[in-house]
This record gives structure tokens, sequence and C-alpha cells, in this order.
């Protein structure tokens, strides 16, 4: 509608300045986000997969602060501490691959 009243004269200086302004909000917005998003392309972990020498100083440190059995966690294999199959399904799906591409 503005626009409309613009092209007819008809628009105020107060409504033309509103809207500049609103333009030149949402092109700043705009550039932010696709800042936003290239950094994050290069900050997070593309590939969430959880490894055995990412657990074992976890398990480590639990069982020097008596949060879990030491005996018990040095003869549990580390892959009883977590789970890949819902992150390898994930990735057959195609979801990750299509994220960060």
């Amino acid at each position: 509608m503005q626009q409309q009243r613009y092209n007819l004269g008809a628009s105020t200086l107060l409504e033309v300045l509103n809207s500049q302004t609103a333009l030149n909000t949402a092109q700043q917005q705009l550039i932010s986000a696709r800042q936003t998003y290239r950094v994050a392309l290069e900050v997070y972990v593309k590939d969430p997969t959880v490894s055995p020498v990412s657990i074992q100083p976890i398990v480590q440190q639990s069982a020097q602060w008596n949060l879990v059995d030491a005996k018990l966690a040095s003869s549990t294999p580390l892959s009883a501490y977590y789970d890949n199959s819902y992150v390898e399904e994930i990735k057959r799906s195609g979801f990750l691959s299509e994220l960060w591409r």
C-alpha cells in the first residue's frame, strides 16, 4: 500500500523514511545472518559421531572423582558409554550432508 501511495506522490516524507529504515534494518539482518551461518559452518562439528578416544578421558575423570567405581570403569568397554546408531541413521538419511553443504 505504501509503495502505491509513494508512486502516486501521496506518501509522506515520514512514511518514506520509515520504509527506508525498515529496509536498511532488514538488509543488515540478512548480512548478519549470512555471516553467522558462515561462522557456524567453520566452527560446529559436522560429524557428531562419538569416538572411544573422546570418551576415555571422561570415564577416567569420573573414576578419579569417585563418580563411578574405578574397577568397573576400567573393565567396562568404552563402547558401553555411547550409541552411535542414531547418528549413523541420520547420516544415512542425508540430513547432515544437506545441513552442512
